[in-house]
């Protein structure tokens, strides 16, 4: 029955996102741009809306939006005429030539096809736990589930407002278990393939539309979907504890032990670490494949998304002269204000460059207004967010700054790392094609910026480029492979810059039989189809308080707090309550370090010791439902010293006994949910 319900998730999802590729499409007129852009645009009017007044429950809307959406599929496949009144202003005809599945069907069997690739990787391991970002990710999502105006509380620090950054594909998320009638576990699953396959889509749509030849559509897709790093094949040669961790995570990787060339690249590595740090710079770089493979619903993914749409977006004006393709490529900058924001300084860089490429045919044709018109309207939408969000941001403050001359890269590594994308870069150079020698240099600048320059955050030492390498060299490794891959490809057979190209375009591919053996050998399929990521959870008797606290009502929850990267929370988040206190660290991190938040955290481990004598007064005076005592770190010996400090604000409800080990929480008396 599990599997049955999750494949009428997955209907029910692609028949309503086939139906807003049709809506889309009577506008944009191009499959693929439709299909990418439709959901994004759809929750950019969402979320306008929502900043002025808050929607609330939406799964009453799914039933109407699938007759919709199966209205415009028989429609646009001549089943029905429903539209033919409108036929003078929908110039339907045309829409069905371009829309129709039956006519166009790539972009939507791509779309198919990396939907259940991914689907395949968080069907099998769907556990949101506290091994990397996929809990403060959730933590977003949860907070925009009830549909509340936004700026919306924040489920981990209630009762303060989620202003964070970069939000807005959290809110996507959503808006999508919303309509679906999910939880928030199974919604981040969900959105996460969701977002994936757009992104997908659009950087293999803008192959399509660069080539013919199904050969080189097919390799470069493929490289991008599924390609590593330049160390994705040598690093077995490099160290013993070779895995998908190491390729991504090759400069500063401590434990290169293989001879002759491991340990070579070891001390290669040592005398260019920096006088006075602990260990060598460590700067990581996460390609799509890597992040499939992660899980988590984390703002790169936005950024790949937002890059592959612009280049199809850009690549369809070439072809066509749309204009409304412009408006969108225009659109993408403010758009990634709010979804990606560390990725701005390239998206208007490179928007900027292409523009100045091309400011002849901007002028002269007069497409430079829908250029300025999608840029005027997609800031426009956003408005609130800056209202909100822009001001809150001035907490964590970061600028872009020259990289200290002793935080460079070690060049022979640098190279190796980027070798597919320098290799590209340079090659273009020698085309003779004026447009692709543009793009080489183009590349090449954006590889010397992100050398040069780096956003300063709260990090230093070995990780003072940490974040920047992990979001821009990805980003920059996309573009260019998305760009220079099928071009180079195209050129003479003769040439050998084509076999060059070729090499560098495949020899990523060998990242496919990492990725293989992992999915192979990891023995952690036990919850493979459980969906709301909360299974891990319901082992033993953790089950009872998991399904209790999803049963009772909403409020606001304590419990036993630890360190960033674990489990701390999830009990919380993933039974629909909120968080007092969710990862102290990354609270911190956003909010500036206000001692509001080392204050709860202290408290909370005061409390949990027993030595908090007015623990009941206290706690109802936070404005706390509900006290969990449930970890292992909850030793039963102090149960009656913490239950004495509580009476008689809270009552204790228990749930399991056994050998010393108590499962149960205290509620509060004569007292609702918190507001």
């Amino acid at each position: 029955m599990l599997h049955l319900a999750n494949i009428c998730l997955f209907s029910l999802l692609l028949v309503n996102l086939l139906g807003l590729t049709l809506a889309t499409g009577l506008w944009l007129r191009q499959a693929w741009l439709a299909l990418a852009a439709g959901p994004w645009l759809f929750c950019t009017a969402g979320f306008f809306v929502e900043s002025f007044h808050g929607l609330g429950a939406l799964a009453w809307t799914w039933p109407l939006l699938t007759v919709v959406s199966l209205v415009l599929l028989l429609e646009v496949t001549g089943k029905t005429t429903l539209l033919r009144p409108l036929d003078q202003h929908l110039e339907l005809a045309d829409w069905k030539a371009n829309l129709s599945p039956l006519l166009v069907p790539l972009p939507y069997a791509v779309f198919a096809g990396l939907f259940f690739y991914t689907m395949l990787w968080r069907y099998t391991f769907p556990d949101l736990d506290g091994s990397s970002e996929k809990l403060p990710d959730l933590s977003y999502i949860c907070s925009y589930f009830p549909g509340g105006t936004i700026p919306v509380r924040d489920v981990w620090l209630h009762p303060f407002l989620s202003t964070h950054y970069y939000s807005f594909q959290y809110y996507a998320a959503a808006l999508l278990g919303r309509i679906l009638g999910t939880g928030p576990g199974t919604a981040y699953n969900v959105a996460f393939c969701t977002l994936i396959s757009l992104a997908g889509t659009a950087g293999i749509g803008a192959v399509c539309l660069a080539t013919g030849k199904a050969w080189i559509r097919a390799l470069v897709s493929v490289a991008w979907i599924v390609g590593g790093s330049g160390v994705t094949l040598i690093i077995h040669f490099l160290t013993s504890n070779c895995g998908i961790w190491e390729t991504i995570r090759f400069i500063g990787c401590d434990n290169l032990d293989k001879a002759p060339v491991g340990t070579f690249l070891a001390d290669y590595t040592r005398f260019y670490t920096p006088q006075g740090l602990p260990a060598p710079m460590d700067l990581p770089g996460e390609p799509l494949s890597y992040s499939i493979y992660l899980g988590d619903y984390h703002p790169p993914l936005s950024g790949f998304y937002l890059l592959a749409l612009g280049l199809l977006a850009l690549n369809i004006w070439t072809r066509s002269a749309s204009g409304r393709s412009l408006a969108v490529v225009g659109a993408t900058l403010p758009w990634c204000l709010t979804a990606d924001s560390w990725n701005v300084p390239l998206e208007a860089l490179g928007l900027t460059a292409w523009m100045i490429y091309n400011r002849a045919a901007l002028y002269n044709t007069g497409a430079w207004r829908w250029l300025l018109a999608g840029a005027l309207g997609g800031t426009l939408a956003i408005y609130p967010y800056f209202k909100y969000f822009g001001v809150a941001a001035t907490d964590y403050p970061t600028v872009i700054r020259l990289v200290p001359w002793r935080s460079h890269t070690p060049p022979l590594l640098w190279l190796l790392f980027l070798l597919p994308t320098v290799g590209l870069a340079v090659s273009a150079l020698f085309s003779r094609n004026h447009s692709v020698i543009a793009l080489g240099r183009l590349w090449l600048f954006f590889l010397f910026f992100s050398e040069f320059f780096y956003v300063n955050d709260i990090y230093s030492g070995e990780f003072l480029r940490f974040n920047t390498t992990l979001k821009w060299w990805p980003w920059i490794a996309a573009g260019t492979l998305l760009t220079l891959g099928p071009r180079l490809l195209e050129l003479d057979p003769g040439r050998w810059i084509r076999g060059v190209a070729l090499v560098l375009v495949a020899y990523p591919l060998f990242y496919i039989g990492d990725l293989g053996n992992n999915w192979l050998t990891n023995t952690h399929k036990e919850n493979a189809g459980r969906l709301d990521g909360a299974a891990y959870l319901a082992i033993d008797h953790d089950h009872l308080l998991l399904d209790y606290l999803q049963a009772i009502r909403p409020g606001v929850v304590v419990e036993h707090p630890e360190l960033d990267f674990t489990n701390t929370s999830a009990m919380t988040l993933l039974s629909g309550q909120r968080a007092y206190l969710g990862w102290m660290g990354h609270e911190q991190l956003w909010r500036g370090y206000q001692p509001e938040i080392q204050y709860r955290y202290d408290r909370l481990q005061q409390f949990y010791k027993g030595d908090m004598s007015d623990a009941g007064t206290w706690m109802t005076a936070q404005g706390i439902n509900y006290i969990l005592w449930f970890k292992q770190l909850d030793l039963d010996p102090l149960w009656e010293k913490v239950d004495s400090t509580l009476h008689p604000e809270y009552t204790w409800h228990e749930l399991y006994n056994d050998r010393g080990h108590r499962v149960g929480l205290w509620e509060r008396n004569q007292g609702g949910p918190a507001p």
